[in-house]
């Protein structure tokens, strides 16, 4: 079946590059990611966020509006994947194409990875989106030299694992005895 497709948007709507080369989505989201961390780590409602996110009981017994917070986490939210839509008609597809918002792209697993790899922090998501883009752009790369692109897929699950089980024994201090000694 034919994919409809979306007219070209006029070259005045594209986004400026960067240096003639680098797109301005990479500013934009910077700067996205500071204000949210600074809104998330310095003013109250980030504190209300956090703690009804952390647990909703507790927040409720300090007298914070759960269901409010949750709303607005998910406008919030909302309007922030509204402007990375933004971002990316107007300066990767130039064209509403619903082709471009294929799953097969796994944008949203990436974003799963990314943000497990950060562990959930705004501050280290940049850096860790950065390393993870590497490595879903090497792809290609490695298809030259006769890699299959899978090993990219697989390489990006590894590195999942081995962050999050280094993380479960850094939290729960798993220690191996042997038979018959008691851990101390």
């Amino acid at each position: 079946a034919a994919q409809p497709q979306g007219r070209l948007l006029p070259a005045d709507a594209a986004l400026p590059l960067l240096f003639g080369q680098a797109d301005i989505g990479i500013v934009i989201a910077c700067v996205v990611a500071v204000v949210v961390h600074c809104v998330l780590r310095q003013t109250r409602r980030g504190y209300e966020f956090s703690v009804v996110g952390d647990s909703p009981r507790t927040a409720r017994y300090a007298g914070m509006s759960v269901a409010r917070n949750v709303v607005l986490v998910f406008a919030l939210s909302g309007a922030l994947a509204g402007l990375a839509g933004g971002v990316q008609v107007t300066s990767v597809t130039h064209a509403l194409d619903p082709s471009s918002l294929d799953p097969g792209l796994g944008l949203g697993y990436t974003g799963i990875v990314v943000a497990a790899l950060a562990r959930f922090s705004v501050a280290a998501t940049v850096p860790v989106a950065f390393f993870v883009a590497a490595l879903l752009t090497s792809g290609p790369a490695l298809e030259l030299v006769s890699v299959p692109s899978s090993v990219i897929v697989v390489l990006q699950g590894m590195i999942l694992l081995l962050v999050g089980s280094g993380q479960f024994f850094l939290k729960y201090r798993v220690r191996v005895t042997s038979p018959g000694r008691s851990a101390s």
